[in-house]
């Protein structure tokens, strides 16, 4: 069975926390999502989104295909934030990124710019997504679950190598820390666990400013 670690922070300008994320080891399902919108909106979009990914992945029987869980998991979250979405909530939304092992094997489903990565100290960092935004305004979303291209999740699958291991974030780390100082970050602290390694991740994101919230989550399959 995957051993998963995910460490959050609000950051050191941020008065409240947007980030969410939630995992189920058992049957190898990881979730990340950074909400938006007005007053606590981008909290609860981002809580609903986790919740119904989850719930939907951790549903699906053993021998489905990966791709297939992680989209239908995605779709799910957007339903359910879009359904939502109503009265004082109206706009809210958020990214979302769903991983589903099977073995070695990553199937990955993402809306917005939260991101999963591969590590290993053979092959460095390498990053499975492209983000959903702007080219130039990083913080504007072509793409968000329970808005505009929420229903269209891009979806990959990767082979994580032996001592490799699968890491999701939100913008709060990838924004600020470059992937180099990522790199180097999680080869200095994989040795020690998953847990180690996320906290160093949320540390080095601490370290560059903190400009916004951060999670991290780890997983050896």
């Amino acid at each position: 069975m995957a051993v998963s670690a995910a460490v959050s922070d609000v950051g050191l300008r941020r008065a409240s926390q947007e980030d969410a994320h939630g995992a189920s080891d058992l049957h190898g399902v990881y979730v990340v999502a950074d909400g938006m919108g007005g007053e606590s909106a981008g909290e609860v979009a981002a809580s609903i989104a986790v919740a119904e990914a989850l719930a939907s992945a951790v549903a699906a029987p053993p021998s489905a295909d990966g791709e297939s869980v992680a989209r239908t998991a995605a779709l799910a979250a957007h339903g359910a934030v879009a359904a939502a979405a109503v009265g004082s909530r109206t706009g809210m939304g958020c990214t979302i990124v769903v991983a589903v092992l099977r073995g070695r094997r990553v199937s990955v489903a993402h809306v917005g710019d939260s991101r999963a990565y591969v590590y290993s100290r053979r092959g460095g960092l390498r990053r499975l997504t492209s983000d959903h935004a702007h080219p130039v305004a990083k913080n504007v979303l072509l793409r968000a679950v329970g808005g505009r291209g929420g229903d269209s999740p891009d979806v990959s699958s990767d082979e994580i190598p032996p001592g490799g291991v699968l890491m999701l974030c939100t913008d709060g780390l990838h924004g600020p820390v470059d992937d180099a100082v990522t790199s180097r970050a999680m080869g200095a602290t994989i040795g020690r666990g998953v847990g180690a390694c996320a906290r160093e991740l949320v540390k080095e994101a601490m370290a560059a400013g903190g400009p916004d919230n951060v999670t991290a989550m780890v997983v050896e399959p």
